[in-house]
């Protein structure tokens, strides 16, 4: 991370519903479709199909496309936790790297 002395759940959160694909390193074969539910400079809680249960320290690629220029941004982080909600799977994701606000801007 970029700064040590910021608190990450200082950082502001903004839910929204994006369209976006995952990779789970060691697990999947190829990027899949996912909505990113909640997002903030430092992470996100991404919703992945129920199938899906990757345990806590997966890697995971994230894959966003900014509307409205159609930039493609993508994103390492880190499977912090997972959760069974209705038809998905919720996971905490930690970044990384901090987003730049130019990238966070995008999103």
């Amino acid at each position: 991370m970029e700064d040590s002395k910021y608190n990450r759940r200082d950082q502001d959160r903004y839910q929204r519903e994006i369209t976006a694909q995952y990779f789970l390193k060691k697990h999947s074969m190829r990027y899949q479709d996912c909505t990113v539910a909640d997002i903030s400079r430092t992470g996100a809680k991404v919703k992945l199909p129920g199938y899906e249960k990757p345990p806590a320290g997966s890697i995971i690629l994230l894959e966003i496309i900014a509307a409205p220029d159609g930039d493609q941004i993508n994103i390492a982080g880190v499977i912090k936790w997972h959760v069974q909600q209705g038809s998905g799977t919720l996971c905490g994701v930690q970044f990384n790297q901090r987003l730049s606000a130019n990238i966070y801007a995008k999103i």
